[in-house]
């Protein structure tokens, strides 16, 4: 099977990232995980700020090209797709609605205890398909991606569509698009 990131891999970058640390005023670090460390209300306040930027990102939505001739070559293999995104329930939902695919299972930082880089995802991904994680491929644009399919067990693809960090050399995908 084949388990998609959202944005920057279906779709092209939306999200303004580096406007995300500044409005947030986390400049290092991973920004979900600093957030829940933080005092109840800079909590609530960098929860609006993500949820505003994505918000911004779902209007400006655009599909990867080349994204339906993937998503055709899947249907006739009949292989199965899931996504694992950081992003919200509802910008996922937007997307299916947008690109008219559905994915299964879909994983979003609001529906799942964990998010990337943890493989926790993607081993669940793997246990709901039956499918030993040597079967299942990882596609994304982020070191993040990589590193979590690495964990997990899984093949990664990395797409260089915006890298915002170069890859170190113990994160190393098993195949690079460009």
């Amino acid at each position: 099977g084949v388990v998609f990131d959202l944005d920057g891999t279906l779709t092209v970058p939306c999200i303004n990232f580096k406007d995300m640390r500044r409005r947030t005023g986390i400049l290092e670090g991973d920004i979900l995980k600093v957030m829940q460390t933080l005092p109840q209300d800079r909590k609530v306040h960098v929860a609006r700020v993500i949820e505003e930027l994505e918000e911004d990102g779902r209007q400006r939505m655009r599909l990867q090209p080349g994204l339906l001739r993937v998503m055709e070559c899947l249907d006739i293999h009949k292989l199965p797709r899931a996504l694992l995104t950081r992003n919200s329930d509802t910008s996922a939902r937007h997307f299916v609605s947008v690109s008219g695919h559905t994915f299964n299972p879909m994983l979003t930082r609001t529906n799942f205890p964990v998010a990337k880089p943890d493989p926790t995802p993607l081993t669940h991904i793997c246990h709901v398909w039956g499918t030993d994680p040597r079967n299942v491929v990882m596609v994304g644009d982020a070191r993040d991606d990589v590193a979590c399919a690495k964990e997990a067990g899984c093949m990664s693809c990395l797409l260089e569509t915006n890298l915002e960090h170069p890859l170190s050399r113990n994160v190393c995908p098993d195949v690079t698009v460009s």
